[in-house]
């Protein structure tokens, strides 16, 4: 599994080296950055990356804390920029519109690993050992978990369960570039298999 935090975690180590990271998020973000060699600061220390992910608990203090380093020299560093999230029958702010918030307030622009960035895509992939075209995102959000991987070559099934439905797919062609999702599925434990003609099949999918 690679989750956004890990994504980040992984990225900032391969690039920067082990770093110096002030947090603005939930407590899983601060133990993947510091599990792969990274050290959390506290509010009274400078850090090279302002790492910022969901927190559900966010307030404007954290906000102007999160803006203070950026301005004097951090970069800053977004864990994904997702718009929305379902939370209880309802869609919810995701860590996308915090960044934009950070990024209008400071002048700088976030460095996004996650979802959409291309950079999470790409170190699965690694990871994985394999090619964009040997693999399948399955994801139930169009805009900014499938479109990106489509953009590298990599297979795609929407399912159904979540922030995309199937009317928002033919609506969806005028916004996404007259981009489809290869597959649509009513639900997410579809079972994959590969074809003769290369082409992905998914149970429960068309």
């Amino acid at each position: 599994m690679l989750s956004a935090s890990l994504a980040t975690a992984l990225y900032l180590k391969n690039t920067a080296g082990p770093s110096t990271v002030w947090v603005l998020g939930e407590k899983g973000l601060g133990e993947e950055l510091e599990l792969h060699g990274h050290k959390v600061v506290g509010d009274n220390e400078k850090p090279r990356f302002v790492v910022v992910g969901l927190d559900r608990e966010l307030t404007y203090e954290k906000l102007n804390k999160a803006l203070e380093y950026p301005r004097s020299g951090a970069e800053l560093v977004g864990a994904h920029a997702s718009k929305r999230i379902p939370e209880k029958n309802r869609k919810v702010i995701s860590v996308g519109p915090i960044v934009k918030a950070l990024e209008y307030a400071s002048g700088k622009t976030a460095m996004i690993i996650g979802k959409p960035s291309p950079i999470m895509y790409e170190l699965a992939i690694k990871r994985l050992s394999a090619t964009p075209s040997e693999v399948i995102m399955v994801s139930d959000e169009m805009e900014n978990d499938l479109l990106p991987a489509r953009r590298l070559g990599i297979k795609t099934a929407l399912t159904l369960t979540g922030v995309t439905r199937r009317e928002d797919i033919a609506k969806g062609t005028r916004v996404y570039g007259g981009q489809r999702p290869g597959l649509a599925c009513r639900q997410g434990g579809g079972t994959a298999s590969p074809h003769n003609s290369g082409e992905v099949k998914m149970s429960g999918c068309r």
